[in-house]
């Protein structure tokens, strides 16, 4: 597809939600391909108020954090199910509903985008009673690799967006059609996608020039960095320790306690950063949760990573697709990750093994590519 197709001043408005950071960084990275072609793109939340977006934002914290088997077994229960009622919204997008007529009535979009499928209920519904216009391109994202409770609420939108085929006879179980799901990657921005050299990027960070190991728990900070790093310090040796707390202030103050214990000189303690892409491209291993968003930025990198301790089921289902396609690595507990860490530092063939198998499953334009289909479908009508 030609880039030409965007020369109209179209618009484009894209519908998020913040339970982690995932479903916003997937919107930013669409906002930025769709801006690039000539868009007015607005992004805006599933609630209409930072209170609400918060709450819900603390509430899947604490329930991923603190009841994880509970989690697991209620999502695991429901994603069997066929909850669709044709004319009814479900229960969790009911007071969404009003929130977003009014954002469409106001700014009037040609092309909508859904980076949650919350969103895209509202959106499905609004389009199957024709309370959208009919002109409007309406869409959504997969954002794992693995369908999570109520997609068949979504089934009524133009097109849904896959990583990779393996969702696809799932996605035709929840009602969506052929000509509605297109495999074209998941978006990541622009920083995951250009060229770059590792040993640069260990300059730019003042990181010696030793193997690089970075951890990562995601926005939320969730998982065990802190005996993570003192496993890695004791075990794994020359090499430098990049850690990333996210929001969890306690995990990174505890791993500066050790810090300054040990004095450590190799270990690179940081909260909630926005340049994640410089440790990500400074880095030779990539310690990291099972998210779909955040590992298709590692993909788009291709850089060779081991899905670390502490995942709730989505993860878990994500990271044995991974794993079965050679792609990912992962351990049942930290004493093996760590123990992972030291073969894939000692033999390179296993780490040019993984790059091989990751250089087939890296998407890095998929945002563009994304974009400019929507535009395409758009100018046909």
């Amino acid at each position: 597809m030609k880039n030409d197709a965007a020369k109209k001043p179209y618009r484009v408005l894209i519908f998020s939600m913040t339970c982690g950071q995932g479903h916003n960084m997937i919107a930013k990275s669409l906002k930025e391909s769709f801006e690039d072609f000539g868009a007015t793109v607005k992004i805006k939340q599933l609630y209409d108020s930072p209170k609400k977006i918060k709450r819900a934002n603390n509430q899947y914290f604490f329930v991923c954090k603190h009841f994880p088997n509970l989690y697991d077994k209620i999502w695991n229960r429901l994603r069997k199910k066929n909850h669709y009622k044709k004319n009814k919204l479900p229960f969790f997008a009911r007071s969404a509903f009003k929130h977003f007529k009014n954002v469409i009535e106001e700014f009037k979009p040609d092309i909508i985008v859904c980076t949650h499928l919350y969103a895209s209920a509202v959106i499905s519904y609004m389009k199957t009673n024709e309370i959208l216009s009919k002109g409007i391109i309406t869409s959504t994202i997969l954002f794992d690799f693995t369908l999570a409770p109520y997609w068949e609420y979504s089934k009524n939108v133009d097109y849904i967006f896959q990583p990779f085929e393996n969702t696809t006879r799932d996605l035709k179980n929840k009602g969506f059609s052929d000509n509605q799901i297109i495999t074209l990657g998941m978006p990541v921005r622009k920083e995951f996608c250009l060229a770059y050299d590792t040993n640069q990027y260990k300059d730019k960070l003042n990181l010696a020039s030793k193997f690089t190991i970075m951890l990562q728990a995601g926005g939320g900070g969730i998982g065990k960095n802190e005996e993570l790093v003192k496993k890695l310090y004791y075990n794994v040796k020359d090499i430098n320790i990049i850690c990333v707390n996210g929001s969890n202030k306690k995990s990174f103050a505890n791993i500066e306690k050790f810090i300054s214990k040990t004095e450590a000189k190799n270990i690179y303690n940081l909260g909630f950063v926005n340049n994640l892409y410089d440790y990500m491209k400074a880095s030779d291993l990539i310690l990291t949760k099972g998210g779909g968003n955040g590992i298709s930025e590692i993909l788009a990198l291709k850089k060779p990573f081991v899905i670390r301790e502490n995942m709730i089921i989505n993860e878990k289902i994500n990271c044995e697709f991974l794993v079965k396609e050679g792609v990912a690595l992962t351990a049942n507990n930290i004493d093996g990750i760590i123990k992972l860490c030291q073969e894939l530092k000692d033999d390179s063939s296993k780490l040019d093994g993984l790059l091989e198998n990751i250089s087939k499953f890296s998407k890095p334009n998929a945002s563009n590519d994304i974009a400019l289909f929507l535009l395409h479908k758009y100018n046909e009508k």
